[in-house]
């Protein structure tokens, strides 16, 4: 799952970029939408191979727990996290 956030020029022209790139297959919109403030300010994307110890000494560094997903201060209407929280519910019943 990813969450395209920034202006909407911005985030229409990245999109297509990425339905170009041929690393990108069954690309599946499940939700546009506008918003005034970003719901993931802090996160960025990347991708780099490597061992779990590399993992804690990046910058930006986001341990996905239980309490992030179950706390109750984030914003009521965050669909992104919504829908990341029914991935964690799934598996965890698994």
């Amino acid at each position: 799952m990813q969450v395209l956030e920034g202006s909407e020029y911005n985030v229409k022209k990245l999109f297509e970029k990425i339905k170009l790139d041929e690393r990108h297959q069954g690309i599946l919109v499940l939700k546009e939408s506008f918003q005034v403030q970003r719901n993931f300010p802090d996160w960025t994307m990347g991708f780099k191979a490597i061992n779990s110890e590399e993992y804690q000494k990046l910058s930006g560094f986001f341990q996905l727990e239980d309490d992030f997903l179950l706390k109750g201060d984030v914003p009521e209407s965050n669909d992104a996290l919504d829908f990341l929280r029914s991935f964690y519910e799934v598996s965890s019943k698994l």
